[in-house]
Order: structure tokens, then C-alpha cells, then sequence
């Protein structure tokens, strides 16, 4: 037969054009690219039907929600000329003259809290185990600051009751459950490699909060009493301007997963 007149092979039938095959993990929800020897999780779009990138939208959400939640409370702290920002605590502009605002930012970083948590637990972690980890716990300091909102504080001054109780008992859960977050995120961080640049400020981040709040009984009937109010902001601070930074970084792990 001339060379002119031999077959042409299909491109189906030979091996080297077929494309690298993908290797799906144990783990449904996550798949590997092996063949090009990174092993870099390839994750799902998960784009809502109408084509918003719901991840995306999630990281944002997390990143505006403590800027809306602390311009709220400034907002509150400027109605209220006689509160002392320094030695009352935070749960106090709950009773201000403008409270139902400060009810408003509790509610806010619950409800954008959530889709964050979601949102984040969708691209942090290399495993399934570490991403509903995360999802657990972020979803738990959703509902404390849901709590917040709900089971607001006593007025100064007045008689205990069982909602003020119940409000004292959700921060005290706050202050045991948000130092144990961060130290979570910090160590899944370091087993995920698109997060290994988080990693050290995360778990600086939870040694601040775990220092911070170890002050807080001194500041019960203590020589630290007339502080509490600054002692409480910083310790809120420290994963409010955690949860900004890494909402950043994940928008930029969002969009390499999307590339």
C-alpha cells in the first residue's frame, strides 16, 4: 500500500494523547490530580444554579461581617456619652440607648458567620475529616454569636436573671471554644499545602486569644476589673481580624481551585 493510502490512527486509540487520568481519593468529595505528580485537591464549583460562586460568596461574607459587626458597635459606643469602653464589657451596649443595633451586629456575625463557615470548610483541609472539622467548629461560633443576639446581657445594676445567666454562660463558652478553633485551623493549615502560609499566624493567633482570655478572671472582682472592657475587645479583636485575613487567602485559593 502507497504511504499515502496508510490509515490514520485515531487519536482515541493511542496512548499518548489520551489525557492524564484523575484519580478520584477515598474521600467523595475530593479529587486528585496524579498525573501530573503535584497531587493539588481538585475541587467542585459549586456554583449556585443561577452561577454565583457560593464559596466566594461565603469568604466575602466572612470577611465583611466583623467590619460591619465593630462599626455597629462604634456606632453604639457614640450614642451612649456615658459608657466607658475601657471597663465595661461589650454585651453592656446590648441596654444602650441604641442597643437594638448592637443586637443587630450579634445577629449579623451569626448569620454571616454561618455561610462562612460553610464556606471556608469547602477549601480548607486536605481531607474530609479535617474539612468537617472545621466546619463543626466554625459553625459553633456562628451559633454562640447567634446567642449573643438572643440571650442578650443584664442591664448594670439589675438583678441576675436566668436569660443574663444564660448570656454569661455563651460567652464563657465563647472564650473556652474560639482559642480551640484557632489552634484547629492552625494545625489543618499545616497539613493542607495551599494554607501553609496561614499556618503560623493562625496558631499565633490562637496563642494571643488563649493569653488574653487567661486575664479575664483577674478582671472579676480583681485588680484587672477596671479593664475589662479593653481585655474583652482585644480578645474579641484577635479572630475578627484572623477571620478577614483568611477569608482573603481564601478567596485567592478559591480563585486558583477555579483557574
Amino acid at each position: 500500500m502507497p504511504p499515502l493510502a496508510r490509515p490514520i490512527p485515531s487519536v482515541g486509540a493511542n496512548p499518548a494523547y489520551l489525557p492524564r487520568p484523575i484519580r478520584v481519593s477515598k474521600d467523595r468529595f475530593l479529587s486528585v490530580d496524579r498525573g501530573s505528580g503535584t497531587g493539588v485537591p481538585r475541587w467542585p464549583s459549586m456554583r449556585h444554579p443561577l452561577g454565583i460562586d457560593v464559596v466566594r460568596a461565603g469568604l466575602l461574607a466572612g470577611a465583611v461581617a466583623p467590619i460591619v459587626a465593630w462599626s455597629l458597635t462604634v456606632v453604639v459606643i457614640l450614642g451612649w456619652p456615658g459608657y466607658d469602653p475601657i471597663g465595661q464589657s461589650i454585651s453592656l451596649l446590648a441596654t444602650a440607648p441604641l442597643g437594638g443595633l448592637q443586637t443587630l451586629a450579634f445577629a449579623l456575625s451569626g448569620v454571616l458567620g454561618a455561610a462562612w463557615a460553610l464556606a471556608l470548610s469547602a477549601i480548607l483541609g486536605s481531607t474530609l475529616r479535617d474539612r468537617l472539622a472545621m466546619r463543626a467548629l466554625l459553625l459553633l461560633q456562628a451559633v454562640i454569636a447567634l446567642g449573643f443576639a438572643v440571650l442578650p446581657t443584664d442591664p448594670s445594676g439589675a438583678p441576675a436573671t436566668t436569660v443574663g445567666r444564660l448570656h454569661l454562660a455563651d460567652f464563657y463558652a465563647y472564650a473556652v471554644t474560639m482559642p480551640i478553633t484557632l489552634l484547629a485551623a492552625g494545625l489543618v493549615m499545616r497539613r493542607d499545602p495551599r494554607w501553609h502560609g496561614s499556618a503560623k499566624p493562625t496558631l499565633l493567633a490562637a496563642c494571643l486569644a488563649i493569653a488574653s482570655i487567661a486575664l479575664v478572671p483577674a478582671t472579676i472582682d480583681g485588680p484587672l476589673t477596671p479593664w475589662l472592657g479593653l481585655l474583652e475587645r482585644v480578645f474579641v479583636a484577635i479572630p475578627s481580624i484572623w477571620q478577614i485575613g483568611v477569608s482573603l487567602v481564601g478567596l485567592q485559593v478559591r480563585a486558583g481551585a477555579s483557574a
